[in-house]
């Protein structure tokens, strides 16, 4: 029988047929010829039907696969799962054992004198026997009763002949009938066994055929799959920055990117040597990614720091020596604030804002100098108040989406509650340093210059308001008078 894409020979879901050119396809995929040895023999394969037992499963119309037979993933359409072997006992234990109970059915062949071991056959038997007796001993009876009791020889006779007919009803009409049925339960057991093999067997080769699929998906995205890895290293190529490394290099990738559109098409004749090449290339790309990178950091390292940079630097570093004073780890803490962090950063450069925090890290382990705060002069104190106005003067934040910077301006909302941090932190400075003032005029005259409030009460309500840290034991009535 000739198998058609119309009319395919079927192995549980997996369809089988040849063309009019004799290519053979397995689900609507070519195989290639050298891999007819995996195709069963009905259309033009090589892999036998046979199954355990020595039966054959074709003439139940049963799956014809050999239980026994290794299937290495995608080898019959030539599609790799790098190397992986799904269990080569496709059915299981419960299949091959009602496997071999049909296969032992189909060798074992009828008997009909079984038929004599079943309870319907003694029975029947036994009541024919019984009947045949009584009509034996009827039939003496009442012709003994003609010759005065006595049973003559003819007698005897008929009286056989009545046991005898029994034992011919039987054997013709009850025995054959008997035997019948013993040979129909004898062929439906075969067909049930046949029917019970082929549902275990299709449920199988379902789960096969998933953990066939399951395989296959995994293979399809890992990264030992050529096809993954060939993509996986034109991507890179087409994302290094090929600008400042050296002519020879750029033709190199420039030829690997050639190289792996070829591949494309000669993968499928030459596996093994794609498959080299590709663990070469990913090798090479790897070690340039990592000289490339080892670069660019080394070029952010060595940036050159702005004048505007270094003098930002210094007025902060200032300011917060002065404003954390006595606590300099409680500056660390601040300075690692989100908003804050980025402020410096956009003031400092990220070389700058790591050099801020080495050096108050420093100074916060260094040996503690006692310093009266009266030696500190009015600029010190301008340098602080100055570093609090750039720290709140933003009226734009910098946020990020991946790599991508967006700007915003800040709301109204964020815009006032930066005034009013730059305000206590300010206030919070003047009083802490209020020694180094000469008298209440100058404290007055800085607090004008800064846009800040002279009267008590209010620097008291401000101070004393929100979360930020109020001064210890600090009164504004002791180091301002009046307003």
């Amino acid at each position: 029988m000739a198998y058609t894409k119309k009319n395919p020979y079927l192995e549980g879901n997996i369809t089988y047929y040849n063309d009019a050119q004799g290519n053979k396809y397995k689900n609507d995929v070519l195989v290639p010829a050298k891999n007819n040895k995996y195709l069963p023999n009905v259309i033009g394969g090589t892999r036998d039907n046979k199954v355990l037992g020595g039966g054959t499963v074709e003439n139940f119309g049963l799956p014809g696969i050999n239980p026994t037979e290794t299937i290495v993933t995608g080898d019959e359409t030539g599609v790799s799962t790098g190397g992986n072997v799904l269990p080569g006992n496709i059915f299981g234990a419960e299949t091959e054992s009602r496997l071999g109970s049909l296969t032992s059915a189909i060798d074992t062949p009828f008997d009909p004198e079984s038929v004599m071991d079943s309870t319907l056959y003694k029975s029947q038997k036994q009541s024919y026997e019984q009947q045949g007796q009584d009509a034996f001993q009827n039939t003496m009876g009442s012709l003994a009763a003609l010759t005065g009791g006595r049973a003559s020889s003819a007698a005897i006779g008929q009286a056989a002949n009545a046991y005898s007919q029994y034992n011919q009803q039987f054997a013709a009409n009850v025995l054959p009938q008997l035997t019948e049925q013993s040979y129909n339960q004898y062929q439906d057991n075969i067909t049930n066994q046949g029917k019970l093999y082929e549902i275990l067997a299709n449920k199988d080769l379902t789960e096969y055929e998933k953990k066939f699929e399951y395989e296959k998906y995994q293979w399809d995205k890992s990264e030992d799959n050529p096809d993954v890895k060939a993509q996986m290293i034109a991507n890179k190529i087409s994302q290094i920055n090929l600008d400042n490394l050296p002519e020879e290099i750029r033709l190199e990738f420039g030829k690997m990117a050639e190289d792996l559109k070829q591949m494309q098409i000669t993968t499928k004749y030459m596996p093994r040597e794609n498959e080299a090449k590709l663990n070469e290339y990913k090798a090479k790309l790897d070690n340039y990614e990592s000289m490339i990178n080892a670069r660019e950091e080394e070029k952010i390292d060595n940036l050159p720091t702005t004048g505007t940079q270094l003098a930002s630097y210094n007025k902060q570093l200032d300011g917060y020596r002065t404003q954390y004073a006595d606590d300099l780890n409680q500056a660390l803490m601040a300075i690692d604030e989100p908003a804050t962090k980025e402020y410096l950063i956009q003031q400092l450069g990220q070389k700058g804002y790591d050099n801020l925090i080495n050096q108050l890290a420093q100074d916060a382990t260094a040996e503690p100098k006692e310093k009266d705060p009266s030696s500190y002069g009015l600029g010190d104190i301008r340098n602080s108040l100055d570093a609090v106005n750039d720290k709140y003067s933003m009226t734009t934040i910098d946020t990020y989406s991946g790599t991508e910077k967006i700007t915003r301006d800040l709301t109204p909302e964020e815009i006032q509650a930066n005034e009013t941090k730059r305000i206590k932190e300010m206030l919070e400075i003047i009083g802490n340093m209020r020694e180094s003032f000469k008298d209440d005029l100058e404290i007055r005259d800085t607090l004008r210059n800064y846009g800040l409030p002279t009267d008590p009460d209010e620097i008291d309500k401000i101070l004393n308001s929100g979360a930020t840290q109020t001064i210890p034991e600090f009164d504004p009535n002791t180091w301002l008078q009046g307003g």
